[in-house]
């Protein structure tokens, strides 16, 4: 019997290792934006990103730009900023690697869309 307890232990380990992490979600407001940052990953690796951009009424934003911007404040780090690519109406996609090192990281999310662009800040952690 302690066998099988000790197989079921170790089996259900595996499956954990292999089940994929969650998505990470972000939300935040600007004054006229609802946006959400979707990652895949919170790692160094490449990921891909995507950005829902909505009006304050819930519809969705065809922004004219929307970039994303990593930051490592406290190390004085800044990436290449990315630029989203239209994906559908309100849906914006990247992909590349946003993070270089463990840390707290800043990730600036600009829309500008029918007048000044606004920017909304997710703190992230890469482990």
């Amino acid at each position: 019997m302690p066998h099988r307890t000790a197989l079921l232990v170790a089996c259900a380990l595996v499956l954990a290792a292999c089940t994929a992490a969650p998505n990470r979600i972000h939300e935040g407001r600007t004054a006229r934006f609802q946006v959400r940052l979707q990652l895949d990953a919170e790692t160094t690796s490449a990921q891909a990103a995507q950005i829902e951009i909505r009006n304050r009424s819930g519809d969705p934003v065809d922004a004219a730009t929307v970039l994303l911007a990593p930051m490592m404040t406290d190390m004085g780090h800044t990436q290449t900023v990315l630029t989203a690519a239209r994906a559908a109406p309100g849906r914006y996609a990247v992909a590349g690697t946003l993070f270089t090192m463990r840390g707290d990281w800043q990730v600036v999310v600009v829309v500008r869309a029918d007048g000044a662009p606004e920017s909304v800040q997710f703190p992230v952690v890469v482990r």
